[in-house]
């Protein structure tokens, strides 16, 4: 179990407060987060579906792994030979790649602001602190 001592107790409780005051930010990089990894993942999972389409001998079925959704989805690539079904996918895949960094970009500059934001709010709380220091106990600490 991890043991504090009042000090730093006090010293969590304050690196906490700026984050409850960006607390917008956090929820912006966590969803941001979560999308770029569903859109790399969901690109890996269509490229290796294109490339099974192109090298099976027989046409993979959506039906078994998605029920009624998946025979629709059959009916509509049926429609389009292998070559071309493979270039769409690929191209599909990399739109989510585009978007992917799109989605990446929002993150990692919402990462920045935030570091900032926390970073001026802590320097303000430590300033506000010192200047609120009598002479005496200025003395005491300068050894």
């Amino acid at each position: 179990m991890l043991k504090l001592t009042p000090g730093e107790l006090v010293g969590l409780k304050e690196c906490l407060k700026p984050a409850s005051n960006n607390l917008a930010l956090i929820i912006v990089m966590f969803i941001t987060g979560l999308l770029v990894a569903i859109l790399e993942g969901g690109t890996i999972g269509i490229l290796v579906l294109a490339i099974n389409h192109l090298i099976a001998d027989e046409p993979i079925s959506l039906t078994s792994m998605l029920g009624e959704r998946g025979s629709k989805l059959d009916y509509f690539i049926m429609q389009f030979d292998r070559g071309e079904l493979f270039v769409g996918l690929v191209v599909i895949a990399m739109l989510a790649q585009i978007v992917k960094s799109g989605v990446q970009y929002i993150s990692r500059s919402t990462a920045i602001k935030l570091g900032f934001r926390v970073a001026r709010q802590l320097q303000e709380t430590i300033t506000k602190q010192i200047l609120a220091l009598s002479y005496s106990e200025v003395i005491q600490y300068s050894g």
